[in-house]
């Protein structure tokens, strides 16, 4: 077992939501990490401020924030979990072990970083940022998407670029405040005051980090400028779909309200899972688990997966679709319905991802009818 001191500052911080904790359990209810770990968070919390844990703990957690919302007292095992990362990529000085199987987040994140991959920031007030999901899987949706939108937004630019939240998740504050830095430089420079974007990460990671540019969901501006007039009430023979609302963005009521009103006027009937909106639960790839936990991932997104009966959810994260779908529970994508042909969609293939992005940078360099 691999344990390694943290500073003072990180110890204090752990030991004040240890005092705050109650051990109500309440944060365990829809957390699969925690009862993996503890039978009572106030004790875990101990352990946690003396440094007692295996290497990998800080890396089962989702980082979805549930545990947050439902704690009458406040306390976060998500922000806990996050500087214990952070503390992680410090005392491993950036090398974290095999063990974690993060190398290809790395490689991703540099690509992403890369002038063959990253297009150039148009010069624009208004950008659309799609973020790497949509535009790896689903291209020729976020190019309609984008055409449907330069209807409204006068002089609306598009990138295929990254919000770097990966590497945040990872632990590495210093590279990711350095990616950060660069893209609010090129913001800047492009004349950027509001970017719209369609991943539920990427608009938390600009709402917390890129100042005075307004951020802005996609849903919200294709909640008030209306549907294409042929998708009124098109899937109004749909039967009804359980919205999956993603955990980035639990709190952000107004965007969830949108994706509901847009799935009304899709002629959808919706309804809600035992844990939405605020209390919604993680897909299950939440903070990468997916490579770092693959047993907690595949537990979670079984249990996520089976929470709303036999129908299809509908959701607003390319990840959060496919994870679902891929599992067992078909998942659409809001997007897919608006402006593709509604079809449920697995990931495609790593190769094929990687030429989506690429090909990616030439959006916005030819003219939409």
């Amino acid at each position: 077992m691999t344990r390694f001191p943290m500073q003072e500052e990180v110890r204090s911080f752990i030991e004040k939501e240890e005092a705050g904790c109650i051990g109500c359990k309440a944060c365990m209810k829809g957390c699969p990490m925690l009862e993996e770990w503890c039978e009572n968070p106030k004790m875990l919390l101990g352990e946690l401020s003396r440094g007692d844990f295996p290497m990998r703990m800080p890396y089962t957690c989702l980082l979805c924030g549930y545990c947050t919302r439902v704690c009458p007292k406040d306390v976060s095992f998500r922000d806990v979990f996050f500087r214990l990362r952070q503390e992680s990529v410090r005392h491993f000085d950036g090398k974290l072990p095999k063990e974690l199987r993060v190398g290809g987040v790395r490689m991703h994140q540099t690509l992403s970083a890369s002038p063959l991959i990253a297009s150039k920031i148009p010069e624009t007030e208004t950008l659309f940022f799609p973020g790497c999901a949509l535009l790896a899987q689903s291209p020729e949706i976020v190019e309609k998407t984008y055409a449907y939108l330069q209807k409204s937004v006068k002089g609306l630019g598009i990138t295929n670029r990254c919000c770097f939240k990966p590497t945040e998740y990872l632990g590495d504050a210093e590279k990711f405040f350095d990616y950060a830095a660069q893209l609010q430089r090129d913001f800047r420079a492009a004349g950027v005051k509001t970017i719209l974007t369609a991943c539920s990460n990427c608009y938390m990671s600009f709402r917390r980090h890129v100042k005075d540019i307004e951020i802005r969901s996609v849903y919200e501006v294709l909640a008030e400028t209306g549907l294409p007039a042929k998708k009124k009430n098109a899937y109004r023979d749909g039967g009804c779909v359980a919205v999956h609302d993603p955990c980035p963005t639990r709190n952000e009521k107004p965007m969830q309200e949108a994706v509901r009103a847009l799935a009304k006027e899709l002629g959808l009937k919706t309804e809600e899972l035992s844990f939405s909106g605020a209390r919604t639960l993680c897909c299950g790839t939440g903070g990468m688990v997916k490579m770092t936990a693959p047993a907690i991932h595949k537990k979670h997104v079984a249990r996520r997966a089976e929470e709303g009966g036999d129908g299809t959810y509908l959701t607003y994260c390319r990840e959060c679709a496919a994870t679902l779908t891929e599992n067992g529970r078909p998942a659409v994508h809001l997007l897919d319905l608006l402006f593709g042909d509604g079809a449920v969609r697995t990931n495609q293939g790593l190769l094929a991802a990687w030429k989506n992005r690429i090909g990616a940078r030439n959006m916005g360099k030819k003219p939409h009818e």
